[in-house]
């Protein structure tokens, strides 16, 4: 291989390793679009935006949850407190809760932790 050629794979392995941590830095950047009803009964789209595993551990500080709490999806969402707060986390609305009718916020909670994990192949 000549140098320019080693040049030359050096330069796209380092612009491949920059989109790489492009990536990594955006990662919870990456979000949907939910449709949800709102206290007025009306249809309202949100954006859910994918956790952090940080955002994830400090919403189940604060709603003091416990290990067996985070086992499994069904039973993050049965905590109600985690669960809203994972609402207003991935949505980036504090009062998300008190906007919607019931049963709205478990719609968001989910679609967060569905899209906070890794792609399958």
């Amino acid at each position: 291989m000549s140098t320019e050629e080693r040049r030359k794979e050096i330069q796209q392995i380092r612009e491949e390793h920059k989109h790489l941590a492009e990536k990594l830095v955006l990662g919870t950047e990456y979000s949907e679009t939910l449709t949800v009803y709102g206290k007025d009964r009306q249809p309202h789209e949100v954006t859910v935006h994918a956790l952090s595993d940080g955002e994830f551990l400090a919403a189940a500080k604060e709603a003091h949850a416990n290990l067996a709490d985070l086992k499994s999806p069904e039973t993050i969402l049965a905590n109600m407190d985690l669960m809203m707060l994972l609402a207003a986390k991935s949505t980036r609305i504090s009062d998300i809760r008190d906007q919607l009718i019931q049963g709205e916020t478990y719609k968001i909670a989910r679609k967060a932790l569905e899209i906070s994990q890794p792609p399958k192949s």
